[in-house]
């Protein structure tokens, strides 16, 4: 989730189909396209997160997200901000249980920032992986052609993430549409960028999935 105070930009595009899947602990999963409503789903997403997973996306230890934010957020274009949720469709109601996204960067419009969240009872069942290679995908059909993320150094399964896509990892830098501020006491910051082409599918890494 970015964390960034801005107005949300207008509607240009068509949300992507969602999509149903099965992870590797049998969860049955629904993942589709971030809806204007959708601002209660990320609230209580970064409630329920741990302080240390807290630390790890938003390098900081915040627990609420201002009514702009969330604002800017759930109100995407699905060209050049998009983002998927991820829901337990076993549970009833659904219950979210990630969210990943990208946002064009201006300057250079053929790179955008991604970021994901996983909740913690369900990181390392495959929904980095899934909702990376969903994203390159939109991102791809939309003339994007690299992915740039920031992550602290201690932050190991989001490293092995990106090693996994072929990121190249380079010290230091600032989040454009991440949480403001630096990095905890003592933590560096690492830039990850993954060039789209070399992405491969999330079939071929473990995670099955199947159009709704």
């Amino acid at each position: 989730m970015a964390t960034r105070e801005a107005a949300p930009r207008p509607f240009r595009g068509v949300a992507p189909r969602p999509f149903r899947g099965v992870l590797c602990d049998g969860t049955e999963i629904l993942v589709r396209a971030i809806r204007p409503g959708d601002g209660p789903v990320l609230s209580k997403g970064l409630r329920q997160l741990s302080p240390a997973s807290r630390y790890g996306r938003f390098h900081s230890g915040r627990t609420r997200l201002s009514s702009a934010e969330l604002r800017y957020l759930t109100h995407v274009d699905y060209r050049d901000h998009m983002a998927w949720l991820v829901f337990d469709v076993t549970a009833c109601p659904h219950e979210g249980l990630a969210v990943g996204r990208y946002v064009r960067l201006e300057d250079e419009p053929r790179l955008a920032e991604v970021a994901i969240t996983v909740c913690d009872d369900r990181q390392g069942c495959g929904l980095g992986t899934l909702l990376f290679d969903a994203l390159a995908r939109v991102a791809q059909e939309n003339g994007i052609e690299a992915f740039r993320a920031y992550v602290l150094a201690g932050n190991e399964a989001a490293l092995r993430l990106a090693r996994r896509f072929g990121a190249e990892v380079t010290p230091g830098g600032a989040p454009q549409v991440g949480s403001p501020g630096g990095p905890p006491g003592g933590s560096e910051r690492l830039r990850l960028d993954t060039r789209l082409r070399d992405v491969p599918g999330a079939a071929a890494q473990g995670v099955a999935a199947r159009s709704s």
